[in-house]
């Protein structure tokens, strides 16, 4: 199975939004230093590293998900002095093996505008692969299911795990779904003011292009 997404300026359809009826007054406003130490806790539970640790001259930095433990990606780790410097997700284009509990296969991505490490080369440099596109990124897997699963339960978007501070209200984020709703897919679902906000739809609603093979041998 193949599948791309790409992030583009172009519309795809005309959907229907599903914005969460949630009030935002139902996670109460924190002060400032409490604010501040809900937001360390958090990240020292996500295993994210300081800024100050990330690799010079690189202001994005994409390592593998602590809720996804049973995941494993075949990262490369540089020595840097003798000791093994952060292993992140490249986004250059280069292929990153992983395996999980459910989908084993190979995952390739790319931002537009982000600087590469002059070690981290590729056949097809960044700027050449954007060049003349609109896009603004490429996230591309490749493999193969290890069970059969409903297509329609298999969601992509984002999840965090802390509630946003300072959300703006529901009438406020609702009007702004229906400005964008010629953008997103008609299954998107959105629910920004829960404890663990989210926003998803089905995979197959987001890809631009989808091909399944026969893995088994004629």
């Amino acid at each position: 199975m193949l599948l791309e997404l790409f992030g583009s300026n172009k519309a795809n359809n005309s959907p229907q939004i599903q914005a969460s009826q949630a009030k935002p007054e139902a996670h109460k406003a924190m002060g400032e230093e409490a604010e501040r130490k809900a937001f360390s806790a958090y990240a020292q539970q996500s295993g994210l590293p300081s800024p100050s640790e990330w690799p010079d001259n690189t202001p994005l930095l994409v390592v593998p998900s602590h809720r996804a433990s049973d995941v494993e990606y075949q990262l490369s780790c540089n020595e840097v002095d003798g000791e093994s410097s952060i292993s992140s997700l490249p986004m250059n284009g280069c292929n990153v093996p992983f395996d999980g509990p459910s989908f084993s296969g190979i995952l390739k991505s790319r931002m537009r505008d982000v600087p590469i490490p002059k070690d981290n080369v590729n056949d097809m440099s960044n700027k050449d692969y954007f060049q003349n596109r609109s896009r603004q990124y490429q996230w591309s897997v490749q493999g193969r299911f290890k069970k059969r699963i409903r297509f329609d339960k298999i969601v992509t978007g984002q999840e965090f795990g802390r509630p946003f501070r300072n959300a703006p209200s529901s009438r406020v984020v609702k009007k702004g779904l229906d400005l964008l709703k010629h953008k997103l897919p008609e299954t998107f679902d959105c629910d920004l003011f829960s404890e663990e906000p989210c926003f998803e739809h089905p995979l197959l609603a987001g890809c631009q292009n989808f091909r399944i093979d026969d893995h088994r041998p004629a």
